[in-house]
């Protein structure tokens, strides 16, 4: 018998703490110090910490970790691969015409209600079932549009604390334009903070690469 991350499980290292991110309530928890080394030994592969029977047995007991029958069970980070973003996708000179912010603005709305009434894990799967639907072939004009008009859309209902809803809508937009983007939600263990944000390849589209450099990715859909 084995031990396995139970599904809807997110987790990363940061400051030397393993950090979780529960799918199922939305909600992220640390492990405690006296857990940690058990836990990373477990998660590379190693067995030999003398200390790892007990502290996998109290990760079970905590619904963290859960008995399975297979073999390989070190599933990898949603996040495995991901590039880190270098530069910031630039539309300052780009004009956006007054349907698509009101397009972005609409948006904007329909997800901040669905952040405030929907479960976390509902969200997570409503960004994974966006079909990019290609029409015609995306091109960098129609995507800089995109991006310009929810920077406008930031200045009329406004982007401060509400990361997770910009990011949302702009990548589920930017989908069903035939336009491929990665979710990220990231932290920071000391202090702990979580951010959120949508890039493509390395060109991050809705933040600064400075910015984003702070938190370690612990999911990306």
């Amino acid at each position: 018998m084995s031990l396995a991350l139970r599904d809807n499980l997110e987790f990363c290292i940061s400051g030397g703490r393993a950090v979780f991110l529960d799918l199922d309530t939305g909600r992220y928890f640390a492990l405690a110090d006296r857990h940690f080394a058990a836990f990373q030994h477990w998660t590379s592969g190693e067995t030999s910490s003398e200390e790892n029977p007990d502290a996998l047995d109290h990760l079970a007991s905590r619904g963290i970790l859960i008995e399975t029958d297979e073999a390989d069970v070190r599933r990898k980070s949603s996040f495995s691969g991901l590039t880190s973003p270098t530069a910031r996708f630039r539309v300052s000179q780009v004009r956006a015409t007054p349907a698509s912010v009101g397009s972005a603005i609409f948006s904007r709305l329909v997800w901040s209600r669905r952040v405030k009434y929907w479960p976390f894990a509902r969200l997570i799967e409503s960004v994974r079932q966006s079909d990019l639907h290609n029409r015609t072939s995306p091109t960098s004009i129609e995507l800089s549009w995109i991006i310009r008009s929810f920077e406008i859309a930031d200045i009329i209902i406004g982007n401060h604390d509400r990361c997770l809803e910009r990011s949302l809508a702009l990548a589920v937009t930017c989908r069903r334009h035939g336009i491929p983007n990665t979710l990220v939600l990231g932290i920071q263990a000391n202090p702990f903070a979580a951010h959120c944000w949508v890039q493509d390849q390395s060109f991050i589209l809705n933040d600064h690469p400075d910015r984003v450099s702070m938190f370690t990715p612990i999911l990306a859909v």
